[in-house]
This record gives structure tokens, sequence and C-alpha cells, in this order.
């Protein structure tokens, strides 16, 4: 995240695969990213780098930053849940750092019920 940006902005899983991301504000501002699954970085302060669990993406999902105002200025990303049985991508928005996403080596169906969009039974397969 840089500019009021998110790079790269839309990312593309597999249906049915567990998406983990490392975010890293490389900003001179605080800045955070909250999905509509509620998966949440909490404040991060510049240079700051977190790990965020975002859980099974099983429908097309929205990210953006919480801090007043910059959602409003465009720091918005997607998550586009691939029902193709492709296997994951990423198309790069503006300016460097940010979430990044790697492909998956396979699909997997969850052995037990997800609790809070997290299948434990799985590894991160999206991790830099």
């Amino acid at each position: 995240m840089k500019g009021l940006r998110f790079s790269p902005d839309v990312i593309t899983v597999p249906a049915g695969n567990q998406l983990v991301l490392t975010v890293h504000n490389s900003d001179t501002m605080a800045h955070d990213l909250k999905f509509d699954n509620g998966a949440h970085t909490g404040r991060m302060n510049p240079g700051e780098q977190k790990r965020l669990e975002v859980g099974v993406i099983s429908v097309d999902m929205a990210g953006w930053c919480t801090i007043a105002g910059h959602r409003a200025q465009g720091m918005e990303m997607t998550v586009k849940a691939d029902t193709s049985g492709g296997s994951g991508s990423s198309s790069s928005g503006s300016n460097g750092g940010g979430a990044d996403t790697a492909k998956p080596t396979s699909a997997h169906k969850p052995t037990h019920p997800i609790q809070n969009g997290t299948d434990d039974s799985l590894e991160p397969i999206t991790e830099r």
C-alpha cells in the first residue's frame, strides 16, 4: 500500500482456496486493509508489515482502507473467486508494495465446517 492505492488491486484465487496475504505499508502515512468478511489488518504505521488470513475464498470480495477518507479516494481492492478451475493470478495496480499472491498447487475441499472464514486444515497458499 502506497499513495492511497493497494498493489496489486485485484487478486484472483481459485474458489475454495484459502487466501493469506503479507501486507506491507510502504507509504508515509498509516493505512489498514479490511475485507467484506471482516478480515482486518488493524492500523498499520509506515514501514509496518502484517500477515492477514483472509480465509477460504468462495465469492468475490471487496477490500478497502478504513482510515477516514482513504476509501473515498480510491484505496480499494478486489479478491475475485475463480470458479473456472484455473489457477490464481494477480493483476497489478499502481505503486509498489502491498498484498501479494502466489499460484496455488491444488484445489481443496474443507474436511470440517469453516469457522470465521478460515479452514484450519489448509496450509497458507499465498504467502511471500
